[in-house]
């Protein structure tokens, strides 16, 4: 018997012919600089050295990039577990544990700055080139500016009150004729 699989041949209707062919490239990068964020993703993944939480940002400012992904990782390493607790401030979340409800839909103000990819060898041993990634810095609280409150102050009533004057050290008080 050979070790080949049997072919089996089927049909989906797929309509291809308005479709961008992908050629590997993700799309353009969200251009560096400061953005409010909302966090549409948290999830916990092994990492290299530590585990880490992977967080998919949404930008929410009108214009351009409206709507587009900025993704970063947030290790547990004891070098870089800083960038962790800079995230649980900025989105006001427990310092004592990580809870992925206290994170998911919260809203930041970040730094959308740009790093460089290490080079890789893929599965056939040729070298893939290094990508370009927009990340995020700087996480801190969104500002929320409170509104004016404007209130009537009640009307100012001076109360003057009279004294007779006192003589002054021992002198006798004046008379009046």
């Amino acid at each position: 018997m050979s070790q080949e699989q049997e072919f089996a041949d089927f049909e989906d209707q797929v309509d291809l012919n308005e479709t961008k062919a992908w050629d590997g490239e993700t799309g353009p990068l969200v251009e560096p600089g400061d953005y409010t964020l909302q966090i549409i993703g948290f999830v916990k993944k092994p990492g290299n050295k530590a585990a880490m939480y992977a967080v998919t940002f949404e930008v929410q400012d009108e214009g351009e990039w409206k709507g587009a992904k900025v993704y970063n990782n947030y290790s547990l390493s004891d070098k870089a577990i800083g960038r962790l607790k800079q995230l649980a401030l900025a989105v006001g979340a427990s310092l004592g544990m990580v809870k992925a409800s206290e994170y998911m839909g919260a809203t930041i103000v970040g730094t959308v700055y740009h790093s460089e990819g290490q080079a890789r060898i893929d599965e056939n041993g040729a070298t893939m080139p290094s990508r370009t990634f927009a990340n995020v810095k700087n996480e801190r609280p969104v500002q929320m500016q409170q509104p004016a409150v404007t209130t009537k102050q009640p009307p100012v009533t001076k109360t003057v009150t009279t004294q007779a004057a006192k003589p002054a050290g021992n002198a006798a008080p004046a008379r009046r004729a």
